[in-house]
């Protein structure tokens, strides 16, 4: 699973905020477009989207429960169905229901754009997850 962490090429979640400014900055001077010579936008704005989130204490927090519910969910293995979502059509999104008969947890626009390339959802009756992709992560 791709994290915001691993967009600033962290493998530790507990590095220190000095320490994962730094390794912002490194990789800003790398693919910022002015400086690389490439026209990677999408990796200078991800890049970017990655320290917004993770450089205040506050929505560092938050995005750390999240990520910690969704590895427990990708530990459990439990998948029930796939989709494929983008931005565009999320709005389209109604609630899926599970084979079950259950429905999944609602996908809010806030939660789908933590999402760097699939999010689980929790049925409401059995423990089964709906796997949500990102379409714009594997195009």
């Amino acid at each position: 699973m791709r994290t915001l962490y691993s967009l600033l090429d962290c493998e530790d979640h507990n590095i220190s905020n000095e320490e994962l400014r730094t390794l912002y900055f490194n990789l800003l001077r790398k693919v910022h477009p002015d400086r690389s010579g490439t026209k990677d936008f999408e990796s200078f704005l991800a890049i970017n989207k990655a320290w917004k989130v993770l450089s205040s204490p506050e929505s560092r927090r938050l995005y750390d429960c999240w990520l910690r519910e969704q590895i427990f969910r990708d530990n459990k293995e439990l998948i029930g169905q796939e989709i494929f979502l983008s931005t565009r059509n999320l709005a389209d999104f109604c609630l899926e229901l599970c084979r079950c008969g259950g429905t999944y947890e609602e996908l809010t626009l806030d939660k789908f754009n933590l999402v760097q390339d699939y999010i689980l959802l929790d049925c409401s009756n059995c423990s089964l997850c709906l796997k949500v992709w990102k379409v714009e992560t594997i195009l």
